[in-house]
């Protein structure tokens, strides 16, 4: 609505109805306007705010690598800045590298159209990173983007490898517990015997066959001994 007003009456002509129309349309252009960029910086500001507040790291890349944006969190776990990220290739900041590797998850995304993951062994901070890769097709099928997310997985493989070594310990309880059995029956049978010739023949008890005979069965004896007591709850 615009309002005019005239401290006498005053009787607009028809030219200048038509000229204050046209003048009213414009301001109604202008303050839509003005609206939507009110919203679009009201929501950059948000997707901002966003994008910062990931715990994951997340940058953007070019199809060729280099990186467009990045958030804080994965300039933290790199000991930079986000500015420092920008324009730098991925494969200088996963791997020290100037060229990027036959295998870059990057181009493959690019070259596939496809999301990928991967699992990098970052040596110079000694730890595990997982990275998953998302394209940004255009209308016209091309990649433009690159989505990189980046998340320290060095403690959930560690207790993925702590799981797998108590399942071996688990394991081997049962092959000992049948080795227990299948082993301690000879065992008991042999010292059995062998005390029954040395009973039988008192000659036989500095006999160094049969001495060796009885070091090797206790031998054997206490080893089947120490791996239950190893694979047993105590």
């Amino acid at each position: 609505m615009l309002t005019l007003f005239n401290a006498a009456s005053l009787r607009f002509t028809e030219h200048e109805k038509s000229m204050l129309t046209g003048i009213g349309k414009q301001v109604d252009v202008a303050l839509e306007r003005a609206n939507l960029l009110n919203e679009v910086t009201d929501a950059r500001a948000e997707w901002e705010e966003t994008f910062d507040a990931m715990t994951d790291g997340v940058s953007i890349h070019a199809p060729s690598g280099k990186i467009r944006r990045a958030n804080n969190s994965l300039a933290q776990m790199f000991g930079t800045s986000a500015e420092k990220l920008v324009r730098i290739r991925c494969c200088e900041l996963y791997h020290g590298l100037k060229k990027p590797r036959f295998d870059c998850t990057i181009m493959r995304t690019v070259t596939e159209r496809m999301p990928q993951k991967v699992e990098l062994n970052d040596r110079i901070y000694s730890r595990v990173l997982r990275v998953i890769t998302d394209p940004i097709v255009s209308g016209n099928g091309r990649v433009i983007s690159v989505v990189c997310a980046t998340r320290d997985v060095t403690d959930e493989k560690l207790i993925e490898r702590r799981l797998i070594q108590q399942e071996r310990i688990s394991v081997i309880g049962k092959i000992t517990a049948g080795i227990a059995h299948e082993v301690g029956t000879p065992l008991n049978i042999i010292s059995a015997s062998v005390d029954f010739f040395i009973r039988a023949k008192k000659d036989l008890q500095n006999n160094e066959e049969i001495t060796a005979i009885r070091e090797q069965t206790a031998n054997i004896t206490q080893l089947v001994k120490q791996l239950l007591d190893f694979s047993r709850a105590t």
